[in-house]
């Protein structure tokens, strides 16, 4: 009898049909267990997805201060200086705006924070009777970055602006944070310097910008810590 060498023929491409599938599989699933998805063509390559990295902060990171902060807000300004208050209210008696609890954002690498707690918001100027005084950012800048540190803070954004796009972020999860004043130390301009003092059981976060004739500046003393 002649075989058909057709049928003779069906059997065996089934079979390697089978034998190729399970092989394709078995190097996907090793592959994919391998966390690499890998392109047939050429397996050098990877494929991943874009995905917006995230700037965290953990305050574990930096070493707790042992040092007198004395009393809030710490801070004074260089001789030929002074505060008023943020909205340019003042009559010429306020020294700052103090609220005990409220909100900032600041910024760490160009990425906003948010942090509550007591807060003072001061408008830096020129000493209304100081004489043959100019202002100085670079001063002003040198006093602070001196006081942090003997205060043991660390500074964590140095001048940089904030991201693109992080505004309208905030904006979005926040709509009134300007209204009501929680960007008032890095709204108006672009030079702006945040540091972080952290206590054994609170930290106080200080943020200002300026420009050559003005500033701002927040500084913000968290709740303290719960401790269990």
């Amino acid at each position: 009898m002649k075989i058909n060498q057709l049928s003779f023929l069906m059997p065996i491409v089934f079979f390697a049909s089978v034998i190729s599938c399970k092989n394709t599989k078995d190097n996907n699933s090793e592959t994919i267990k391998n966390g690499d998805l890998q392109t047939s063509q050429n397996p050098g390559n990877t494929v991943e997805s874009e995905k917006p990295r995230e700037v965290g902060f953990d305050i574990k990171t930096i070493a707790i201060s042992n040092e007198d902060l004395g009393d809030f807000p710490y801070f004074k300004l260089p001789d030929g200086y002074e505060f008023t208050d943020p909205d340019h209210s003042s009559s010429g008696d306020s020294k700052g705006l103090t609220v005990n609890y409220d909100k900032e954002y600041f910024l760490n690498d160009g990425i906003y924070i948010p942090q509550e707690g007591k807060t003072f918001k001061g408008h830096i100027s020129l000493d209304r009777n100081a004489k043959d005084k100019t202002y100085s950012p670079l001063e002003l800048q040198k006093s602070f970055d001196d006081l942090i540190i003997k205060m043991g803070g660390v500074k964590i954004n140095n001048g940089k602006g904030y991201k693109s796009g992080e505004k309208d972020r905030i904006y979005e999860l926040d709509p009134q944070a300007q209204p009501n004043g929680y960007l008032s130390s890095s709204s108006y301009f672009d030079n702006i310097h945040t540091y972080v003092i952290r206590k054994a059981d609170y930290s106080v976060w200080v943020q200002y910008n300026m420009n050559n004739e003005t500033g701002y500046i927040t500084v913000l003393k968290t709740k303290a810590f719960e401790t269990k």
